[in-house]
């Protein structure tokens, strides 16, 4: 549970990136609509499991890179823009003149309210180069690595060798312990 809400203003380290941070909390939103769809809870109940959904959806898509673009160095607020130029790529698309794209902006936020809930999508050369743009910024997200020891977003999240050894140490310890507790409880 204590990784659900990400503080967009750390690092976060590359390993395991894509499926925990990226995929489950999308998953786990994606559950929680289909709930509020399915189970009629009410306005409160509505606004909860939205609430939750929300913060799911925020933590995988926002904070979660802009943490890890954090880890490699860069400021994590160029996430923003790139997300509203996909945005406006697979909604909208390139082949829009300035009317056309606001009655298709418009068509979309009204698929947003409506019953259905299903906005226009763009199709064509738009949507494939927002594709493509998307899938790059995961890609180096999942596989570049991580600046070592502190930077300006803050310190190193891997632990250093020091650390791992103390950590094993830790739990060599903690064992031995439950083995000695076995033992004087069978004595």
């Amino acid at each position: 549970m204590k990784h659900i809400v990400i503080d967009p203003r750390q690092r976060r380290v590359g390993r395991g990136f894509f499926l925990r941070e990226l995929i489950i909390p999308n998953i786990g939103a994606f559950i929680l609509i289909i709930i509020i769809r399915i189970l009629d809870l009410g306005l409160a109940g509505d606004v909860v499991i939205g609430g939750l959904a929300a913060l799911l959806l925020w933590s995988g898509n926002f904070a979660a890179p802009m943490a890890r673009m954090h880890d490699v160095g860069v400021n994590g607020l160029w996430h923003l823009p790139l997300v509203l130029v996909v945005f406006y790529l697979t909604t909208i698309g390139i082949d829009t003149g300035p009317h056309e794209a606001a009655v298709k902006l418009a068509d979309w936020s009204g698929g947003i309210f409506n019953d259905d809930g299903v906005g226009p999508s763009a199709s064509g050369r738009g949507a494939q180069l927002g594709g493509v743009l998307a899938l790059a910024e995961v890609a180096a997200l999942c596989f570049l690595p991580g600046e070592k020891g502190p930077n300006a977003y803050g310190p190193d999240p891997r632990p250093t060798p020091a650390e791992k050894a103390e950590q094993k140490a830790l739990k060599k310890e903690a064992k031995a312990q439950k083995k000695r507790a076995k033992k004087a409880q069978r004595s």
